[in-house]
């Protein structure tokens, strides 16, 4: 029995060595990757490999954003601000990089709440749908949401709970429906100053 079970060991490995064979090696053809002229398209440049062969190989340099201190669930960022005192400014900063190897296209679509007042990224004003801003690859920055809770709002939510979105398109393939930020927060009254 183990004599059989070695054969067919055998003639599966032969197997398996004479198909690459005949697939990706010529007679007298280099054994490594060489670049072949790269070409840039739409997306940036692009880095082309000839193995030996004749499939090309095509790595399109992307952009991806990591955020420091923040997981991902999905598309979204979800960040329990704590509580928020009605009519004071209230703000949250997201830290983040672009571990990509092309340009970070980042641009504020839209914001669920009339309260959040302020987006901005590294300190400029982002509005919805203007022009995206660009971070350069392995370039850090930071998305600040600041937003102010009006006082008729604080009966409006049942237990003074608010939730609110911003929402942004980023140039990274993961986010084809945009990036999302959720900020939860309790509302307080204003708080007797002296």
């Amino acid at each position: 029995m183990r004599f059989w079970i070695a054969v067919s060991v055998c003639i599966i490995i032969l197997s398996a060595a004479l198909t690459y064979v005949s697939l990706y090696i010529e007679p007298g053809a280099s054994q490594t990757l060489e670049p072949k002229n790269p070409a840039p398209n739409s997306t940036g440049a692009t880095k082309r490999f000839a193995p030996a062969g004749n499939a090309i190989m095509t790595v399109t340099p992307v952009p991806r954003i990591r955020f420091f201190d923040y997981a991902l669930a999905g598309n979204a960022i979800i960040k329990d601000a704590g509580d928020s005192e009605v009519e004071r400014d209230h703000s949250v900063e997201f830290h983040f990089i672009n571990d990509g190897d092309h340009p970070l296209e980042i641009g504020l679509t839209e914001t669920s709440c009339g309260c959040m007042h302020e987006v901005t990224l590294d300190g400029t004003p982002l509005l919805p749908r203007q022009k995206a801003l660009m971070k350069a690859p392995k370039e850090e920055g930071i998305l600040r949401l600041t937003w102010k809770p009006r006082q008729e709002q604080l009966g409006n939510h049942p237990f003074r709970e608010l939730r609110f979105v911003a929402t942004f398109s980023v140039n990274d393939e993961r986010f084809p429906n945009g990036l999302r930020i959720e900020i939860l927060t309790r509302l307080v009254p204003p708080r007797k100053r002296s």
